[in-house]
């Protein structure tokens, strides 16, 4: 028989005492009699059973001592289906779960008539779901956005526990399990893009599921950021022709391009190309521009640059012949480049030579003027020679000889090209697998692509899947009804119109708790020093795993098991001692149920029974004693007679 956790339901094994002589039979048999019966009177105060599982085998047996066979056992009626008794025995395999306890009584009455009866409450949990981990494919996430993603199970019972096995993450996420592993999330930014690969272990009290293995991944950017690369611009000359064009990189061409500035002259000589970002003219006063330029990309994205100052300096004069710029304009891949060299403190006209250009180059003179076009097709860095003599006559006077009156000999000047955006990537659906959803629980996913040129639009088909919503910027949402699986066909395009293949994904939607998670009332429990104890918090309802807590100093030699959950061990103290108990289920969002508990620790020398009973039937014994005395003391002389 197992012995009820309570001291008011324990029965103890009496101490062996040596056998009474026979003349002590008649005083001791009423003694007896009367004890048993004070034994289960004392182990009657109501009592909570130990809590049965819905298609789980069940036994408990009820303890007592001191009742004269035969004994007649009658249970109290009707009893949680499944369930059956034997004598002190209440036994069977539940088939239904209870949303409360149940009260059950047992009466014995034995052969002398003595009855007795125990009033007990049984409770029938759920049936225990498998633990299983329902957030195993976690959604793309942004390069260079904060990432804080839990892992989720479901199942099981009390406290889930987690270990992680193996980890590959992109530079800047990390798994992060707090103390005492019952959360596991990523967390962090990825510095990177890559791929993502963790292997985590969850149990609880009863089981164990996995390993799992949940993949993911870091995804680019939709676009890079938006910037200015012009800074600074080259002096113009007073009276010579001037251009310059600003380069802008990232975010999504075309570009728009806009300038401010506070000169009255700015429209009076210099003019500037919205869509070129060239800046162009002849200026006809010595005076410093400063702009404030401002570009914005097809996406709506801006950036500007403030103070950029064009100096318009005075001619040389009669200083060495020279060539301004001294540098050559960045040219971008794939678009028109356009730059020139033009002479300063010359007197007649100048020859130009020219060596090594690239092949994408075209070199021509205009009025003495170089001028360069053409239009890069990679990137890269190009160097030509540019030689420049300034002599009195033309290079095509023929057989005159010219006088030089200056020259410039071979200067080396360079030219970039540089990528103004990179080649469309094809699109592709980045998510694989959609987390579980939730019965009755809002449920909301963004889907990720990549690829492709502009913003990007999804659409698709959720007809199998009626309850979802899917937005054109990738959003899923909706509250699931029913339970079981749905598929949904999903496909995004781009601004170019270009579109990825059809990606097909099965959602699952599994049950949610049917109950609202509470604490149920009961009594408070009384241990009994040196003995063993066990208290099961009722918690019932919501969504597996609980998590339970306490709050207060438990007894020396007791212990919470947080799965179970239930209070156990062997107190090694008496005293009063106030708990306060916290728990929540794992329904998202799910509040928090607070009860206080004042547990009792006795020792055996504080359970004191009342002596006028043992006054009455030590009495009682002398009477019957002395009758039976008189009449053995008769009976032989008789027999002497």
């Amino acid at each position: 028989m197992r012995t009820p956790p309570s001291v008011r339901n324990a029965s103890f094994p009496p101490a062996e005492l040596p056998s009474p002589a026979p003349w002590a039979w008649p005083v001791l048999v009423p003694l007896m009699l009367a004890a048993g019966s004070a034994v289960w009177s004392t182990a009657a105060a109501p009592h909570r059973l130990p809590d049965g599982r819905m298609g789980e085998p069940y036994e408990y047996g009820v303890a007592f001592e001191g009742f004269t066979e035969p004994i007649r056992f009658r249970w109290s009626a009707p009893l949680p289906a499944g369930l059956k008794t034997e004598k002190s025995l209440l036994f069977g395999t539940p088939q239904v779960w209870t949303r409360s306890p149940v009260p059950i009584a047992l009466e014995l009455t034995d052969a002398l008539g003595e009855s007795a009866r125990r009033d007990f409450t049984l409770l029938i949990r759920p049936p225990l779901q498998r633990l299983r981990i329902v957030t195993n494919n976690p959604p793309v996430f942004v390069l260079g956005e904060p990432v804080d993603y839990e892992f989720t199970a479901t199942g099981g019972e009390g406290l889930c526990t987690w270990d992680v096995i193996e980890v590959l993450l992109p530079a800047g996420l990390q798994v992060a399990l707090d103390e005492p592993k019952t959360k596991c999330r990523i967390a962090g930014t990825a510095s990177a893009v890559g791929d993502i690969r963790v292997r985590v272990l969850v149990s609880d009290a009863t089981q164990t599921n996995g390993p799992a293995l949940i993949r993911g991944s870091v995804g680019p950017a939709i676009a890079p950021p938006l910037g200015i690369l012009s800074a600074t611009l080259p002096p113009a000359f007073y009276r010579m022709p001037y251009s310059q064009t600003l380069i802008a990189t990232g975010g999504v061409p075309p570009y728009q391009w806009s300038a401010q500035t506070s000169s009255a002259t700015f429209s009076n000589w210099l003019a500037f190309g919205p869509a070129s970002g060239m800046i162009m003219g002849t200026p006809l006063r010595i005076e410093t521009v400063r702009m404030n330029v401002a570009v914005t990309d097809s996406l709506g994205s801006k950036a500007t640059r403030q103070g950029i100052e064009l100096r318009v300096e005075p001619p040389v004069g009669h200083s060495a012949f020279a060539l301004q710029p001294s540098e050559l304009p960045i040219a971008l891949v794939g678009q028109p480049y356009a730059a020139g060299l033009a002479p300063v403190n010359h007197r007649g006209y100048v020859a130009w030579q020219v060596a090594d250009p690239p092949p994408w180059l075209k070199i021509k003179t205009d009025a003495d003027r170089l001028r360069l076009t053409g239009q890069p097709d990679r990137p890269g860095s190009w160097s030509l020679s540019i030689q420049a003599q300034d002599m009195d006559l033309p290079a095509s006077a023929g057989t005159l000889k010219a006088h030089v009156f200056g020259s410039i000999p071979a200067q080396r000047f360079s030219i970039q090209a540089i990528e103004q955006k990179p080649k469309p990537q094809p699109l592709r659906m980045l998510s694989e697998t959609l987390p579980v959803a939730i019965h009755g629980v809002p449920y909301r996913v963004h889907l990720a692509a990549t690829g492709g040129e502009g913003p990007i639009t999804f659409h698709g088909d959720t007809r199998n899947a009626s309850w979802l919503t899917l937005s054109p910027s990738g959003q899923l949402s909706g509250t699931p009804l029913q339970v079981g699986e749905g598929e949904i066909l999903v496909q995004v395009k781009d601004s170019r119109g270009a579109e990825s293949p059809m990606r097909k994904w099965t959602i699952n939607v599994v049950a949610a708790a049917k109950d609202p998670f509470r604490i149920l009332d009961f009594a408070p429990p009384v241990a009994l020093v040196g003995h063993a104890f066990s208290f099961q918090i009722p918690t019932v309802g919501g969504l597996l795993p609980y998590d339970v807590k306490i709050a207060g100093d438990l007894p020396p030699g007791l212990q919470l098991d947080a799965r179970a959950p239930r209070i156990f061990g062997t107190p090694a103290r008496a005293g009063r001692f106030p708990i306060n108990i916290t728990a929540r289920d794992s329904t998202p969002n799910a509040s928090l149920h607070q009860r206080d508990l004042l547990l009792e620790v006795l020792s055996e020398q504080s359970i004191i029974y009342p002596d006028w009973p043992w006054i009455v039937l030590g009495l009682g014994g002398i009477v019957l004693g002395t009758v039976g005395f008189t009449i053995a003391l008769r009976s032989k002389r008789k027999s002497q007679a």
